[in-house]
């Protein structure tokens, strides 16, 4: 058994929709019987959208199991001698075997057409919307503008539609107008993707279009619209012949994040985990209450659809979300404390502390700094990183007083970029919201390095500006883009001991406190810990801290960390923060089942 897709283009002007119906021929069934008329098999194809009435494809994408041996790059070639002439198969192929045409990620873009002119022209009369009344085509593309970025569109789905999810992500709406021909008419198109559309959506915002273009209301308004979410104040339907399906594209691969600014709320959305832990990362920095469960639900779904088993929530303005979306305080089976949204439970799985140290109330207790490897071990030097080389410090455990002598923290080279990754890899892949580290991130922290990586696969939806100017932007895709000068990239350090790596250590200064320099990443080998070497790289981050001027060292841990929590306490850390970072977890219980 194969999973095949089509592409499929069709003109929908003879047939009730895409989706089978009792009242008339569609598009998918058209499909299902010249197919299994084709195979000998009883074929169900299953499409990624579902067009409606006299509403037009160049690119709708369907799949369907078969035992067939033809390949499926020749299936399209079969298949269109049997199909009439108002739908072809512009390609097939074969597909992993659990690829879904909906729940895949994906961008559709959908073209309406209309003509304005004073007279109907009869090559457009199948695909195109007449309308003879004058249209202002710049307050038209100016009204567009404010369908980017995301937004809820209640205001903008048909009222019949059962749809309990209204936020759509859109990424381009424009509208681009033709040359006036000799009759004073032009083709004008309004163009908009998407990673999705609800029912009659585009239709709809095509007909407001329209009402803008008749100066029935200015651009702005449709603004306020867009805010207000009720259908009656948006523009009617326009007609479905104007509109065309013309491609979906799926993500290859998944931006590592998605990142979401708008006056509704702003929150970025962790993807690079999902591959390689199975873990999905929601962190919400505002939100209005109103649309905060939707925002859980929507993102939670969508991580499960992507195949995380487990997703993070947290939400910076409101720690303790249990008590925002339920009215009293729940217990969980585990005695803990949990929230539901939607069909979804979940439960607080940690905590994250920040813990302060004050280098003037409790100085490093390094005794001697000595060169970097190579130089005299006498001599005392600074290099533009920082302290390097050997260090002598008390911490270390009496018995390790051979080891002790050896005990070196050198600045992260590019040959040990390798070492760094598994080590830090080691340390935390087990630790929840830690996200794996790549040597192409690591490579970035090296000291030869003066730039800081591309923001590869970032996506940023709707930055803040004017409002109707939100545009969506894939910063890099990996290309030939260098980076940018380095600023705020950890400097990355190993230590060593008799040349063996045992540790990991990366700094930075603190963003929200000039005073501070912040621990960001701290990690020991198995096999050397509890032999005093996270306290020693610890006394170094102090030393080194108190050298560039700084008043404090701070750092983050998990409350489910309780080791390194009770290290950093030894080490003269103390927690200044407890319940305002909270992480809740929902897990996906459900088993992937058969093509429906």
């Amino acid at each position: 058994m194969k999973r095949v897709m089509l592409i499929v283009a069709y003109d929908g002007t003879a047939y009730c929709g895409w989706q089978i119906q009792k009242n008339g021929i569609t598009v998918e069934q058209v499909l299902n019987e010249q197919l299994s008329a084709l195979l000998g098999e009883d074929i169900r194809v299953i499409g990624a959208s579902r067009t409606d009435a006299g509403v037009h494809a160049m690119g709708n994408v369907a799949v369907f199991d078969t035992k067939t041996r033809i390949p499926g790059e020749k299936i399209s070639y079969a298949l269109n001698q049997r199909l009439p002439e108002d739908i072809r198969i512009l390609g097939s192929r074969e597909v992993e075997a659990d690829f879904h045409p909906r729940y895949r990620n994906s961008t559709k873009t959908y073209e309406y057409r209309i003509y304005n002119g004073p007279f109907e022209v009869p090559l457009y009369r199948s695909n195109t919307y007449f309308f003879h009344r004058k249209l202002d085509v710049e307050k038209m593309r100016q009204a567009a503008g404010y369908f980017e970025g995301e937004h809820d569109f209640s205001a903008f789905c048909s009222v019949h539609a059962q749809v309990r999810e209204t936020t759509r992500t859109i990424y381009r709406s424009e509208v681009i107008a033709g040359e006036e021909d000799p009759q004073g008419g032009r083709l004008l198109t309004f163009r908009i993707s998407g990673n999705g559309f609800l029912y009659n959506m585009v239709r709809i915002i095509a007909g407001t279009l329209i009402e803008t273009g008749l100066g029935k209301y200015p651009p702005e308004r449709v603004k306020e619209i867009i805010d207000g979410g009720n259908r009656g104040e948006a523009g009617p339907c326009a007609p479905a012949k104007g509109l065309t399906l013309m491609c979906i594209v799926y993500e290859e691969t998944l931006a590592d994040e998605l990142y979401v600014y708008n006056e509704r709320m702003h929150y970025s959305f962790t993807q690079s985990q999902i591959k390689r832990k199975k873990e999905a990362y929601l962190n919400i920095f505002r939100c209005e209450e109103r649309w905060l469960e939707d925002l859980i639900v929507r993102m939670t779904k969508k991580a499960f659809r992507l195949g995380a088993k487990h997703i993070y929530v947290r939400d910076k303005e409101t720690p303790a979300l249990s008590q925002t979306l339920a009215p009293s305080r729940h217990n969980g089976f585990d005695g803990g404390e949990f929230f539901t949204a939607g069909d979804f439970r979940y439960v607080l799985d940690h905590e994250v502390w920040q813990m302060d140290r004050d280098l003037r109330a409790n100085p490093p207790v390094c005794r001697a700094k000595v060169a970097p490897e190579g130089d005299s071990e006498k001599s005392e030097q600074k290099d533009s990183a920082g302290l390097c080389g050997r260090l002598y410090t008390d911490v270390l455990r009496p018995e390790n007083e051979k080891e002790q002598q050896a005990f070196e923290i050198r600045p992260l080279r590019r040959e040990g970029v390798l070492q760094f990754c598994e080590i830090y890899n080691k340390c935390f892949y087990s630790q929840p919201c830690t996200m794996t580290l790549t040597e192409e991130q690591a490579a970035f922290m090296a000291h030869e390095v003066k730039t800081c990586p591309p923001e590869n696969g970032r996506r940023e939806i709707g930055e803040p500006g004017e409002a109707g100017t939100e545009k969506t932007r894939k910063l890099t895709d990996g290309g030939e883009e260098q980076g940018v000068l380095l600023t705020d990239t950890p400097r990355a350090y190993m230590a060593y001991v008799n040349g063996n790596p045992v540790g990991i250590l990366a700094v930075k200064d603190a963003d929200w406190d000039a005073d501070a320099l912040l621990v960001w990443t701290l990690g020991v080998e198995g096999k050397y810990r509890q032999k005093g070497y996270g306290r020693a790289m610890l006394e170094w981050t102090a030393a080194y801290a108190q050298s560039q001027g700084k008043k404090r060292v701070t750092l983050e841990v998990s409350s489910r960390n309780k080791k390194a929590a009770a290290l950093y306490e030894k080490a003269g850390f103390y927690r200044i923060r407890s319940g305002e970072n909270r992480w809740y977890r929902a897990d996906d219980h459900k088993k992937q089942g058969a093509l429906s």
